[in-house]
């Protein structure tokens, strides 16, 4: 239950196009250890490579006060 391990594990499945792996480790990790921005930043990656378009707002949706909102804007 090591977060900053989950993130890592994250952002490898992003990077390796193992896009659902990642959005559902990110999600999961999130609901244990908070709206992480790391966590949230990898849902919104994930989900709009995948052309989730709604998924990756509601993720975007979420960082919202937890990073400045001009590195949001689409």
């Amino acid at each position: 239950l090591h977060q900053p391990a989950r993130s890592a594990a994250c952002n490898l499945l992003l990077m390796s196009g193992r896009l659902d792996e990642a959005i559902r480790l990110a999600e999961e990790s999130a609901a244990l250890f908070g709206d992480q921005p790391d966590l949230l930043t990898t849902v919104v990656a994930a989900a709009a490579f995948k052309g989730d378009e709604k998924r990756s707002r509601a993720a975007a949706d979420r960082l919202r006060g937890k990073i400045p909102d001009d590195k949001l804007e689409a």
